[in-house]
């Protein structure tokens, strides 16, 4: 029984790391590195410079459009079939990418077969790697597995590699890199039938969470609107920082202090969503951001500007973790993608509208103190449904999970 309690955690500590690895290669070879080339492939393409930029958003359509399909896919296949698949369709993608000699054959190979392969291999089918195999711990284990290291090392390494070999050898060698994942792959395994996290009774009642479940939207929507913080900070930060009279160079570094504290909040509110409960945690989150939109308005000089973001960035990074927590509490593992896909669905449309909102608020006003104000106050908007999703769950809810009324 000792042997297989440290088999089951050896193999426990492979499927986490493994779910590290796919998240981080998927994350950081698109959002990374595309930025990088935009300039390059206007020029090269001779097209615009929105057109080229299509691409990305091509990406984070298909991780949002095709959230539900995949989740279908991890409940009723295996994780390893869906990355598998993920990966192939990656790398096919980087591959034409790298051969295309227009925009449009471009965009088809990066953004469609890309995106696709990012999707069946990125956030959702990590979390359920890692969420399966630590059923009693699921906010620190995709709380780990979502610590965003390659967008934050990964750029530096990229610009010196397009500015000796170009962007076209740099898109090979991520195919390549792609397709040297699939023996890792390849050991992936299924957690064992009692690892599983089990639904609550309410859940049960949900028929999986279908899109009929109004928990469904409920959930969908305030992960939207506490998401929503982390896409406007990561936008606006370095144009607020320049607008309060901060050089253009040190307002970038604002960016690595925000990666940097985004992957500690990753593991911290996963933590704290496991040890009170994912509903505790949202809540938390949603009062601490509001609030620190607010101060954020307040702060001129470098350093206390800095602060203000580590602060925020740290809750921003801890939202998904935070978000998976709570379906997993309320529906189960054997749920969780099918659910989850749904979720992240309905979360793409505030993922879409969080940088482009505050930039149009900017360009009325000139600064950013509705803007702020706004994000505060979708936080108070997150936080007021939380309470009421609270008694729409049932009294079944395990107590863990924070949600049930006391």
């Amino acid at each position: 029984m000792g042997s297989a309690g440290v088999g089951f955690r050896g193999r426990a500590g492979a499927m986490l790391a493994t779910g590290f690895i796919t998240q981080n290669l998927a994350m950081g070879a698109t959002f990374g590195a595309y930025g990088l080339i935009i300039g390059t492939l206007t020029r090269e393409f001779q097209t615009s410079n929105s057109l080229v930029a299509l691409g990305m958003g091509i990406i984070t359509l298909c991780l949002g459009v095709l959230a539900p399909v995949v989740g279908t896919l991890l409940d009723r296949w295996s994780v390893r079939a869906v990355m598998i698949s993920g990966t192939l369709l990656a790398a096919c993608g980087f591959f034409g990418a790298a051969l295309a000699t227009s925009i449009w054959p471009f965009l088809f190979f990066f953004g469609v077969l890309g995106g696709i392969g990012i999707t069946f291999i990125g956030p959702l089918p990590s979390a359920k790697l890692a969420g399966g195999w630590f059923p009693h711990a699921p906010g620190k284990a995709i709380g780990f597995i979502a610590i965003p290291l390659l967008i934050a090392v990964g750029p530096p390494l990229y610009s010196r590699w397009i500015e000796s070999h170009g962007w076209r050898s740099l898109f090979t060698l991520l195919g390549v890199v792609f397709l040297l994942l699939l023996p890792l792959l390849w050991f992936i395994r299924q957690p064992p039938a009692e690892a599983h996290a089990p639904a609550s009774s309410g859940a049960a009642a949900g028929a999986g969470g279908s899109f009929r479940d109004r928990r469904v939207w409920q959930m969908g929507v305030i992960a939207g609107l506490l998401i929503a913080s982390g896409v406007a900070l990561s936008t606006h930060i370095v144009n607020h920082a320049v607008q309060r009279g901060i050089g253009v160079r040190e307002a970038a570094v604002l960016l690595s202090v925000l990666g940097i504290a985004a992957s500690v909040g990753s593991l911290l509110w996963g933590g704290i969503a496991d040890r009170f409960g994912p509903a505790f945690a949202l809540k938390a989150l949603a009062v601490v951001q509001a609030v620190l939109w607010v101060i954020l308005l307040q702060q001129r000089g470098f350093i206390a500007l800095a602060a203000m973001v580590a602060l925020l960035a740290i809750c921003t990074g801890g939202a998904y973790p935070a978000v998976c927590s709570l379906v997993t509490a309320a529906y189960g593992q054997a749920h969780f993608g099918a659910v989850m896909g749904r979720v992240m669905l309905l979360v793409t449309p505030f993922n879409f509208a969080a940088a482009p909102l505050p930039g149009l608020l900017f360009d009325r006003d000139q600064n950013y103190t509705r803007a702020f104000y706004l994000m505060a106050a979708l936080n108070i908007v997150a936080l007021v449904m939380l309470i009421m999703l609270a008694r729409h769950l049932g009294p079944g809810l395990p107590r863990k999970s924070g949600l049930q009324r006391r």
